[in-house]
Protein backbone atom coordinates (compact mmCIF):
# COMPACT_ATOMS: atom_id res chain seq x y z
CA UNK A 1 0.00 0.00 0.00
CA UNK A 2 1.51 3.50 -1.19
CA UNK A 3 1.78 6.43 1.52
CA UNK A 4 -1.04 7.84 -0.15
CA UNK A 5 -3.39 5.54 0.03
CA UNK A 6 -2.28 4.95 3.52
CA UNK A 7 -2.57 8.57 4.62
CA UNK A 8 -6.40 8.44 3.07
CA UNK A 9 -7.07 5.93 4.86
CA UNK A 10 -6.11 7.09 8.07
CA UNK A 11 -7.88 10.24 7.49
CA UNK A 12 -10.81 8.83 6.56
CA UNK A 13 -11.31 6.82 9.86
CA UNK A 14 -10.20 9.85 11.64
CA UNK A 15 -12.85 11.82 10.42
CA UNK A 16 -15.32 8.70 11.26
CA UNK A 17 -14.59 8.89 14.55
CA UNK A 18 -15.11 12.63 14.64
CA UNK A 19 -18.26 12.72 12.87
CA UNK A 20 -19.98 10.01 14.96
CA UNK A 21 -19.05 11.02 18.20
CA UNK A 22 -22.48 11.17 20.01
CA UNK A 23 -23.61 14.53 22.27
CA UNK A 24 -21.32 14.41 25.15
CA UNK A 25 -18.19 13.20 23.69
CA UNK A 26 -15.56 14.95 21.78
CA UNK A 27 -12.80 13.68 19.41
CA UNK A 28 -9.51 15.72 18.94
CA UNK A 29 -7.15 14.23 15.91
CA UNK A 30 -4.22 16.70 17.06
CA UNK A 31 -2.25 17.75 19.96
CA UNK A 32 -3.29 21.01 19.06
CA UNK A 33 -7.11 20.37 19.06
CA UNK A 34 -6.37 19.10 22.75
CA UNK A 35 -4.31 21.93 23.78
CA UNK A 36 -7.35 24.06 22.51
CA UNK A 37 -9.94 22.94 24.70
CA UNK A 38 -9.77 24.20 27.88
CA UNK A 39 -11.86 22.02 29.34
CA UNK A 40 -8.98 19.38 28.89
CA UNK A 41 -6.68 21.61 30.66
CA UNK A 42 -6.30 18.94 33.89
CA UNK A 43 -5.64 16.18 31.41
CA UNK A 44 -3.52 17.97 29.05
CA UNK A 45 -0.39 16.47 30.56
CA UNK A 46 -1.19 13.05 30.83
CA UNK A 47 -2.77 13.84 27.22
CA UNK A 48 0.24 14.72 25.82
CA UNK A 49 2.88 12.72 27.26
CA UNK A 50 0.51 9.04 25.83
CA UNK A 51 0.48 11.31 22.66
CA UNK A 52 4.26 10.75 22.43
CA UNK A 53 4.59 7.72 23.92
CA UNK A 54 1.87 5.57 21.80
CA UNK A 55 2.08 7.68 19.02
CA UNK A 56 -1.70 8.74 18.91
CA UNK A 57 -3.62 10.04 15.97
CA UNK A 58 -6.69 10.68 18.20
CA UNK A 59 -8.25 10.86 21.27
CA UNK A 60 -12.04 10.22 22.09
CA UNK A 61 -13.01 12.12 25.84
CA UNK A 62 -16.46 11.49 27.67
CA UNK A 63 -17.49 14.57 29.70
CA UNK A 64 -13.97 15.94 29.49
CA UNK A 65 -12.60 12.82 30.58
CA UNK A 66 -9.92 11.11 28.37
CA UNK A 67 -11.67 7.50 27.21
CA UNK A 68 -10.11 6.20 24.04
CA UNK A 69 -7.04 6.92 22.39
CA UNK A 70 -6.30 5.58 18.93
CA UNK A 71 -3.28 5.24 16.55
CA UNK A 72 -2.82 4.18 13.38
CA UNK A 73 0.08 2.65 12.42
CA UNK A 74 1.20 1.88 8.65
CA UNK A 75 2.83 -1.58 9.10
CA UNK A 76 1.18 -4.32 10.51
CA UNK A 77 1.09 -4.80 14.20
CA UNK A 78 2.94 -7.93 15.52
CA UNK A 79 1.11 -9.13 18.80
CA UNK A 80 4.34 -8.82 20.52
CA UNK A 81 4.55 -4.70 19.57
CA UNK A 82 0.50 -4.84 20.63
CA UNK A 83 0.94 -5.86 23.98
CA UNK A 84 3.75 -3.41 24.42
CA UNK A 85 1.83 -0.80 23.11
CA UNK A 86 -0.80 -1.87 25.89
CA UNK A 87 1.30 -1.85 29.02
CA UNK A 88 2.49 1.55 27.64
CA UNK A 89 -1.21 2.54 27.79
CA UNK A 90 -2.05 0.76 31.14
CA UNK A 91 0.52 2.39 33.03
CA UNK A 92 -0.59 5.50 32.74
CA UNK A 93 -3.92 4.40 33.89
CA UNK A 94 -6.03 7.35 32.77
CA UNK A 95 -7.95 6.43 29.87
CA UNK A 96 -9.94 2.89 29.65
CA UNK A 97 -9.59 2.16 26.05
CA UNK A 98 -6.56 1.61 23.50
CA UNK A 99 -7.55 1.34 19.88
CA UNK A 100 -4.69 -0.09 17.49
CA UNK A 101 -5.32 0.17 14.19
CA UNK A 102 -3.20 -1.34 11.22
CA UNK A 103 -4.07 -1.80 7.43
CA UNK A 104 -5.69 -4.79 8.04
CA UNK A 105 -6.68 -5.12 11.76
CA UNK A 106 -8.37 -3.43 14.49
CA UNK A 107 -7.37 -4.25 18.63
CA UNK A 108 -9.26 -2.81 20.69
CA UNK A 109 -7.20 -3.04 24.59
CA UNK A 110 -8.78 -2.37 27.80
CA UNK A 111 -7.11 -0.13 30.53
CA UNK A 112 -8.55 -2.33 32.99
CA UNK A 113 -7.10 -5.73 32.37
CA UNK A 114 -3.68 -6.03 33.46
CA UNK A 115 -1.22 -6.47 30.69
CA UNK A 116 1.26 -9.45 30.07
CA UNK A 117 4.79 -9.71 30.74
CA UNK A 118 7.57 -9.55 28.42
CA UNK A 119 8.07 -13.23 27.53
CA UNK A 120 4.87 -14.88 27.85
CA UNK A 121 3.07 -16.74 25.69
CA UNK A 122 1.04 -13.72 23.63
CA UNK A 123 -1.93 -16.07 22.12
CA UNK A 124 -4.68 -14.86 25.15
CA UNK A 125 -3.81 -11.68 25.97
CA UNK A 126 -6.40 -10.73 28.87
CA UNK A 127 -5.70 -7.09 28.20
CA UNK A 128 -7.42 -7.62 24.71
CA UNK A 129 -11.07 -6.96 24.57
CA UNK A 130 -11.61 -7.78 20.40
CA UNK A 131 -9.84 -7.73 17.04
CA UNK A 132 -11.57 -6.61 13.97
CA UNK A 133 -11.11 -6.22 10.01
CA UNK A 134 -10.28 -2.69 9.61
CA UNK A 135 -13.71 -2.87 6.94
CA UNK A 136 -15.61 -4.30 9.99
CA UNK A 137 -14.16 -1.55 12.51
CA UNK A 138 -14.85 1.22 9.84
CA UNK A 139 -18.53 0.14 9.86
CA UNK A 140 -19.27 0.01 13.49
CA UNK A 141 -17.32 2.86 14.72
CA UNK A 142 -20.33 4.77 15.78
CA UNK A 143 -21.89 2.06 17.45
CA UNK A 144 -18.51 1.59 19.20
CA UNK A 145 -18.32 5.06 20.38
CA UNK A 146 -22.26 5.17 21.53
CA UNK A 147 -21.58 1.62 23.33
CA UNK A 148 -18.61 3.75 25.35
CA UNK A 149 -20.02 6.74 26.04
CA UNK A 150 -23.18 4.35 27.60
CA UNK A 151 -20.88 2.24 29.61
CA UNK A 152 -21.92 -1.03 27.47
CA UNK A 153 -18.75 -1.94 25.94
Amino acid sequence: MNTQTTTISKRTLLDRHEQSAPAGLMFYSSLTDVRADRSLRPYLHVISRAWDALELDGVLCVNGLPTLYLTIRHQPVSPAEGANLQRLFWNQGVATVLVVVDRETVRIYSGLAKPVHSGVSLEKEASLVETLSLADYAIRVESFLLQLSTGRY
